[in-house]
């Protein structure tokens, strides 16, 4: 999938941390408010000026944070295992990927993450991190392009009083294009009211600010990791699986032409050679042994 230079990025322990840690960086503030809540439940009630929040000041506004994140149907359940370990919170999956996980916990004895579904819940009240299908937050195709209004609506929807979204887009195509890496955070603050039918929105509070996202994570060999393995193993021949025609497939064998042992490769045309001369040989003189009985 990534046989070509360009696709060249940290290895995968590396990126899962970096999620991992921004997903527990980034909902340190959701406690604080949990607490202040709490503390302020059990104080007395006092007679005190309440400065009303500006519509258009979000920073005054205590940051509630919504974290999406993007997931194919199967696939990246080590992000959302150490995601879900870092912020010591459950994880919301749908119906239909929560069915797709308990295929897979089986396996949690060979891979820890194997076993995510027993940090998942169905109530997505419970969880300030959500499992969100690949291209809600935004495509990478021809290039990079976040969509803030699908993230800020999700976020509405929920009604729990969030302020902030931050989507995370892990795929081996962020880096697939100059533009992408030098574009793969992009933030913008969504009016709610501009995008919500009839323009309903509850509280004074109605900008969204809304950030998403790119890292380079795949469960695919990086081109840097493809090169290594065909360096250890020495195969005689590679050959090319994923390609988009004749000239590719001539590039990817080029790409790797200098890690195959080229001296099994001759000897086994050779052999190859020297078995099919043998063969027909003995073909031959069958041939004329039937021919020349009576």
């Amino acid at each position: 999938t990534y046989a070509k230079p360009k696709h060249c990025f940290a290895p995968q322990d590396e990126a899962i941390e970096m999620i991992a840690s921004q997903v527990g960086e980034l909902l340190n503030s959701n406690q604080d408010i949990v607490s202040e809540k709490k503390q302020s439940f059990f104080q007395p009630k006092t007679k005190a000026k309440v400065k009303e929040i500006a519509s258009s000041d979000v920073a005054q506004a205590p940051v509630r944070t919504l974290v999406l994140l993007s997931c194919y149907s199967i696939g990246k359940e080590k992000v959302l295992w150490n995601s879900a370990l870092q912020s010591k919170q459950l994880v919301f999956v749908n119906k239909t990927k929560h069915r797709m996980l308990q295929c897979i916990k089986a396996h949690q004895d060979v891979e820890a993450s194997s076993g995510i579904i027993d940090r998942c819940t169905l109530d997505p009240k419970k969880s300030d991190i959500h499992v969100i299908t690949m291209g809600t937050a935004g495509s990478l195709h021809p290039f990079f392009q976040p969509n803030f209004e699908e993230c800020a609506l999700y976020a509405h929807r929920l009604n729990k009083g969030y302020n902030k979204v931050v989507a995370f887009l892990p795929t081996g195509w962020a880096n697939s294009s100059k533009y992408n890496r030098e574009n793969g955070v992009a933030k913008k603050i969504v009016d709610l009211k501009e995008i919500v039918k009839k323009g309903k929105v509850n509280g004074n509070n109605h900008m969204m600010d809304v950030e998403v996202r790119c890292v380079a994570y795949s469960e695919h060999s990086s081109y840097n990791e493809l090169r290594a393995c065909v360096e250890y193993t020495r195969p005689k021949q590679i050959i090319p699986t994923v390609f988009s025609g004749e000239k590719d497939y001539a590039a990817i064998e080029k790409r790797f032409q200098d890690l195959v042992d080229s001296q099994r490769a001759k000897q086994a045309f050779i052999s190859k050679i020297s078995g099919i001369g043998v063969k027909r040989k003995a073909a031959a003189i069958m041939k004329k042994q039937k021919i020349s009985r009576p």
